[in-house]
């Protein structure tokens, strides 16, 4: 869900330009985009599809009535996608004082999966909280990997450091000084693996971002985690960064996941990261669905840049809930919600609950 005032990160007026990047439409995967007008007002907008060096592919026009939802096959709008390559889409809304909802579902041919891309506001990253973002749940372990992208919506080119951290909190490799001009992107597949983080082994953890010096806008940044069943296609989640300055939980701030699962069909994993600079306890309680009481409360220790992504364990022969997740420091937390059948998993981020 997003939220439709200007407390949420789709809602506010000022948000005219929006992007989302390293799509594809290839022989193996394709790109379906939608676009919603959440007001009470017919709005106009530009789209514009630009390949990594930033020359523009195609462009068209939209229009919206209130309310509307419009989605189609990007190719049907741009038939001269790029075969080769990934791409990246800007949405620029003409309509003065308006604003657009705008994703992306990029599907694998062989598996038909998608991932959910939502449209980022150029206005959103203009805050200076954005100069470092992390990624959690990047890494390789056997069959399971993560494709990293990383767009800069600044005019001028940008320079930042690459920092991985083990599951442990462990820095264990770092990429210095990588640059990015402007409107460009990077676009990293199985990143683990393929050479920009030297030496790297199998496993999972956090990928900071951190850029050098202060620009009007800072990158934004996306990863696709997903399990590679080869000639059956893949199976993933998209996860968008988080700035470690806008934690969903901290002391006094609680958040909730509602709809966690745990059955013979599917599973439920919990992701927590520090994001401070000291030792942190975070208890995750489950609700019951039906009453929101209590059932059990399981407590955490994470050090410094420590990630806990697995199995929870006190589900008390429930077979669906809430997750209430309450910290004494900041914590980034999330869920995996697993298929088992295909381990097609899907990414859920908490929601904070501000206490007034």
């Amino acid at each position: 869900a997003i939220r439709i005032d200007n407390v949420g990160g789709g809602g506010a007026v000022d948000n005219s330009v929006y992007y989302m990047s390293g799509l594809r439409h290839d022989a193996r995967y394709r790109t379906n985009v939608g676009f919603l007008n959440p007001t009470t007002v017919p709005i106009a907008a530009t789209v514009t599809v630009y390949d990594s060096a930033k020359f523009k592919i195609g462009e068209f026009q939209l229009s919206l009535q209130p309310f509307q939802l419009d989605p189609f096959q990007l190719k049907s709008r741009v038939p001269n996608l790029p075969d080769d390559e990934p791409f990246s889409v800007k949405i620029d809304v003409t309509t003065p004082n308006a604003w657009i909802v705008g994703y992306a579902s990029y599907l694998d041919g062989l598996s038909n999966d998608p991932v959910y891309i939502e449209a980022i506001p150029e206005s959103e990253m203009a805050s200076p909280d954005y100069k470092t973002t992390i990624l959690p749940g990047v890494g390789h372990v056997g069959q399971w990997r993560s494709d990293v992208t990383i767009f800069n919506p600044d005019a001028d080119g940008v320079m930042f450091d690459l920092t991985y951290y083990n599951a442990a909190g462990e820095k264990i490799a770092e990429t210095p000084n990588v640059p990015l001009d402007g409107g460009k992107f990077v676009q990293y597949s199985d990143i683990i693996k393929q050479g920009v983080l030297p030496n790297v082994g199998d496993g999972l953890g956090t990928l900071k971002v951190t850029v050098k010096d202060n620009h009007e806008k800072y990158p934004m940044t996306f990863a696709r985690t997903y399990f590679d069943n080869g000639a059956n296609g893949t199976f993933g989640q998209g996860i968008p960064s988080f700035s470690p300055a806008r934690p969903n939980v901290k002391p006094g701030q609680h958040a909730i996941i509602a709809g966690v699962r745990n059955s013979a069909t599917y599973r439920t994993n919990i992701g927590l990261v520090n994001v401070g600079t000291t030792a942190v306890t975070a208890t995750v309680t489950l609700l019951d669905p039906i009453t929101g009481a209590a059932v059990s409360a399981v407590p955490y220790t994470l050090q410094p840049n420590q990630t806990i992504v697995g199995n929870y364990n006190g589900w008390n022969g429930l077979s669906q809930g809430t997750f209430k997740i309450e910290a004494n420091g900041p914590v980034w937390a999330f869920c995996s919600v697993i298929d088992t059948q295909t381990n097609d998993p899907e990414y859920v981020k908490a929601q904070p609950v501000v206490t007034p």
